[in-house]
Parts: structure tokens; sequence; C-alpha cells
């Protein structure tokens, strides 16, 4: 049986707002972890790889 539909390889786990003194600012929308290895998308540009080495939350 075929099923029609989107077909996603990925998970947005983030949505940047800023990007300032090498940090990005993002509101989180799926769990990931420090350490994570994570894929930021950008429109025209190529995907950058990228760690989250350390996470803050807003209070932090």
């Amino acid at each position: 049986m075929r099923r029609a539909g989107y077909i996603r390889e990925y998970d947005v786990v983030a949505v940047v707002d800023e990007c300032r003194d090498g940090r990005l600012y993002a509101t989180q929308r799926n769990k990931f972890l420090a350490g994570d290895t994570l894929e930021v998308f950008s429109p025209g540009k190529e995907p950058q790889i990228i760690k989250a080495d350390v996470i803050y939350n807003e209070k932090r």
C-alpha cells in the first residue's frame, strides 16, 4: 500500500530568534541537549553544523 503525504527527514528543535556575540538565541520547539550536534538552516545558504555546547534558559 502506497501512502501519500509529507515525509520529513529532520525534526525542528528550535527557531533562531537572534544571533549575537557568537551565540544563538532561539525558541526551543523539541528536545535537544547540551552536546548534541544540530544543523542550522537559513534561506539561501548552505546548512551549517553546530554543536550545542552549553544551553541556557531565559532565567539564566
